[in-house]
């Protein structure tokens, strides 16, 4: 069965990530679906009041009637204009939630926004026609905590599903038996991107301890997840409770140097340039919000390498430097590249629960075209012509967004010709 789905969004991480969903799906030998995803930019400003979001929504009103499913990625507000018309449209809707569902409500309150979200998810005869799922434990617990919102898997999230990459692409098989470089200077050194805390706040520490790194922002870019490969591995101070890249580098085997849980604490707590996207909550969220980052998640644990101070960084740098820590990241790689081909696996088949959901509670439309007169031997001239019905049809029941059974006589292939031309709008 093919399920048509718009993706309504302008990040190119979460585009990535669901194509990929639909590659998994649609390879897959035992998969009963297959996915067809249109991508549609979002055009409007990220916040919609109630007024704008039905305005919005008819703009949408012609585009939606070609498909089965919508999905929002990247800012859940873009759903508000189809969550708040769901009688006017026969669409399911996946909202996945990769930030705070209420983004870009900043210094005053939308009771209406939250009222609706909460209603939606909460709504018993919603079934699988509407679901909220979120990439990440801490936006779970943010959005039940503000709104209290139901998720599809309760307090599961929906992790990534990446490309796994194979062990041989990655340039870290380029070690040889001694634990020599065959490679690039790239290998002795970290991969920095330059976002969060700046890197102009804490390079002075990494320098003074003779560790080697190459930065990469906006103006100097990274090629791909192969050329973050060729490096010893990514420095990366969180600034966020999960980013898009996290599970795309897990993919490919990239192993992360962190702060530990205590030594981030610390940095939060006695450096005033550390960057933290949640520094600013509540002392219950903000605690929340590092308890439940991916970050820390006992689950993605084993695919870093934690530090405990600059000191230990740079310890743990020197060690990965010689050939026993070289042999323990390639081992260490092989299992993340393991763990996540396992989590993808887990994540996929929640997927296609998701789908499954609401092919299950989305209705059929079954009817009949019989010339019954005909059948009849009746012949007279008084009624109504055959062509009328075929009209008839053609302007309301064969347009239904619905699928369609239609029960006719195998040799007519005039209404056959009517029915197909006009479902295939």
């Amino acid at each position: 069965m093919n399920v048509k789905i718009l993706h309504i969004t302008n990040h190119p991480g979460t585009i990535l990530n669901a194509n990929q969903i639909a590659t998994y799906i649609n390879n897959s030998p035992a998969s009963r679906i297959q996915l067809k995803i249109t991508i549609h930019p979002w055009q409007h400003p990220y916040y919609i009041n109630k007024s704008l979001a039905d305005e919005i929504f008819k703009s949408f009103s012609d585009v939606i009637i070609r498909y089965d499913m919508l999905l929002f990625t990247d800012t859940p507000m873009c759903a508000r204009p189809f969550l708040q018309n769901l009688a006017a449209h026969t669409c399911g809707v996946i909202v996945y939630i990769p930030n705070r569902f209420d983004w870009g409500i900043w210094g005053f309150e939308d009771a209406e926004f939250y009222t609706l979200f909460r209603d939606v998810s909460l709504a018993e005869d919603g079934g699988g026609r509407v679901q909220f799922i979120a990439d990440n434990q801490y936006d779970i617990y943010y959005a039940q905590h503000k709104a209290n919102m139901k998720f599809a898997f309760g307090a599961e999230c929906v992790r990534l599903t990446p490309r796994i990459y194979e062990f041989s692409e990655s340039s870290i098989t380029n070690w040889n038996a001694v634990g020599e470089n065959t490679s690039s200077d790239n290998m002795m050194k970290l991969f920095i991107q330059d976002r969060g805390t700046p890197i102009r706040e804490y390079n002075h520490i990494l320098d003074t301890r003779g560790i080697r790194y190459d930065v990469f922002d906006t103006n100097h870019r990274y090629r791909d997840r192969a050329h973050i490969a060729e490096y010893l591995g990514v420095l990366h101070l969180p600034y966020q409770v999960n980013i898009q890249t996290l599970m795309e580098n897990l993919g490919a085997g990239i192993i992360h140097f962190l702060p530990s849980e205590t030594f981030f604490r610390h940095l939060l707590a006695t450096e005033g340039w550390y960057y933290w996207e949640e520094r600013h909550r509540d002392e219950h969220l903000l605690e929340k919000s590092i308890q439940l980052a991916e970050w820390y998640s006992p689950v993605l644990a084993p695919c870093f390498v934690y530090f405990d101070s600059w000191d230990d960084l740079r310890a743990k740098y020197q060690h990965a430097l010689t050939p026993v820590g070289r042999c323990e990241l390639l081992e260490k790689q092989q299992s993340i590249l393991n763990l996540v081909m396992r989590l993808n696996d887990e994540n996929i088949a929640k997927w296609q629960c998701l789908f499954q959901a609401f092919i299950k509670v989305r209705p059929t439309v079954v009817s009949m075209f019989y010339n019954i007169r005909r059948m009849d031997n009746d012949v007279s001239d008084w009624h109504r012509a055959e062509a009328t019905y075929y009209k008839l049809a053609a302007e309301f029941i064969l347009r239904l967004p619905l699928p369609l059974v239609v029960c006719m006589e195998p040799d007519n292939t005039e209404l056959f010709d009517i029915v197909m031309k006009t479902r295939e709008q």
